[in-house]
């Protein structure tokens, strides 16, 4: 059903010739136990709402968001521009202009969280106003861990118990406390988990380490066999040349130099074995390393359509361009860590944009149970913006032109009030006031009726 409040607020500035468009900032802040949700966005229908940033303010949170203002051309300048095209050129021209104008809704949506958990929990209105504790609890199971409200709210028995009956809140919490349990016991378990992982992983990086050493100490006896060989080798040369020069017999030495030959045949296999082992230890030893490492009966989107038209018949000078409100890129947010912590304030990224964003919808989406559940405390915030441009310097539209721009920008706040609030001239200022324009603006003053249409 359509419980929560709507609101239309119109929003106009002014600008002179070669002056930047003034600052604007959309502040959101919360007090401290306190938190909401905010929406941003354009609205796309009758009965819709598209939200393209979206936030949870709570404890002391405070974003600040810059818009920027882009106006597009008045309807007397739009009819100038198209009024020699072709009927096909002028239908396109005018689709597009209505889109534009379409665009210059911009949408605000407060919820409010803490009311929204009482009626999902099915607690008592103003159930949570006292229970601080419990409510960051919950904000915390429903944020941080998304825990489904059907294992948080009070289950109806057959015993019929009045709504305000305190066993629905204790349930509440009874339910609250278990889940906290089974959470840390979770985490208890996942801790131990990494620890018998830590050290089964210490074990295998001392295995690995033990194989190597292995490796290396039998590649050092392969190379320490060849170099004693080598070594018997050039130690017989001088022996069977001093036998040769003592004139030995040939049977003598024959005999004599068959001792040292016999010798290296019995070790001439360890140096032809040793190249073949020390790759192959190489190769083990190889992959063990490795291994170690919202709507109503308003459409509001035929307001900007009657702002155009009240413009282009009330809007002498021409000078009232509607407004586009976007959201800047560069966000600030400030926050509060703790309680006794002093705030901090950062520059926000896209990316973290787009993580409060989705933040935001999950969190939604628990409290409204995927949208089968009402948000009764919430309200929409339309605002619609234009423009009052003076083609001169406020000096030169003074003197030269000799107008007064306060004059001007209070006409046009009139046409704009008028179509907004659907209340005659009378009816919006004071008796004093009302004189003083009826003799500055006659015309303007008995061309505007009470209302158009009805609110």
């Amino acid at each position: 059903g359509d419980v929560y409040k709507r609101q239309v607020h119109g929003f106009l500035c002014h600008n002179f010739s070669q002056q930047p468009s003034p600052g604007l900032n959309f502040v959101a802040r919360a007090r401290q136990f306190s938190s909401f949700i905010v929406l941003l966005g354009k609205i796309s229908g009758p009965q819709s709402f598209d939200p393209t940033y979206g936030m949870i303010v709570r404890n002391k949170d405070e974003f600040e968001l810059p818009l920027d203002l882009e106006t597009i051309p008045t309807p007397k300048e739009f009819k100038d521009a198209i009024q020699s095209l072709s009927p096909e050129q002028r239908e396109f021209c005018q689709a597009f202009r209505s889109m534009q104008l379409e665009s210059t809704l911009f949408g605000v949506v407060v919820i409010q969280i803490k009311p929204q958990l009482e009626k999902l929990l099915k607690l008592a209105p103003d159930g949570l106003a006292k229970e601080i504790d419990l409510t960051e609890k919950l904000m915390e199971l429903f944020i941080k861990y998304q825990i489904p409200s059907d294992l948080l709210a009070f289950e109806e028995g057959p015993e019929e118990i009045s709504e305000r009956d305190p066993r629905r809140l204790e349930a509440v919490k009874h339910h609250v406390g278990e889940m906290f349990a089974m959470i840390n016991a979770e985490k208890d378990r996942e801790l131990a988990e990494r620890e018998q992982e830590a050290e089964h992983a210490r074990a295998q990086n001392m295995m690995d380490q033990y194989s190597r050493c292995v490796a290396m100490e039998e590649q050092c006896v392969s190379l320490s066999m060849v170099e004693e060989e080598c070594y018997m080798e050039e130690e017989c040369k001088p022996r069977r040349h001093v036998l040769k020069k003592k004139g030995m017999s040939k049977e003598k030495r024959g005999k004599h130099s068959a001792a040292p030959m016999n010798n290296t045949q019995t070790t001439s296999p360890a140096p032809e074995s040793a190249p073949t082992e020390e790759p192959a230890a190489e190769h083990t030893q190889q992959p063990g390393s490795s291994a170690g490492t919202a709507g109503s009966g308003i459409d509001y989107t035929q307001i900007p359509k009657q702002l155009d038209s009240k413009f282009e018949a009330l809007d002498s000078d021409a000078a009232l361009r509607p407004t586009i409100i976007k959201p800047g890129s560069v966000w600030t947010h400030k926050a509060k860590k703790a309680l006794l912590a002093a705030p901090t304030t950062s520059t926000m990224s896209t990316d973290q944009q787009k993580s409060k964003k989705e933040e935001a919808f999950d969190l939604l989406d628990g409290l409204t149970r995927a949208g089968a559940l009402n948000c009764e405390h919430a309200s929409l915030h339309v605002v619609l913006a234009a423009t009052h441009c003076f083609d001169l310097e406020l000096v030169d539209t003074v003197v030269q032109r000799n107008i007064n721009p306060i004059e001007k920008v209070e006409r046009s706040t009139l046409i704009m009030a008028n179509t907004i609030h659907q209340a005659s001239v009378q009816d919006m200022v004071t008796t004093s006031d009302y004189e003083r324009l009826e003799q500055a603006n006659p015309e303007l003053v008995g061309q505007l009726p009470r209302a158009l249409c009805e609110a």
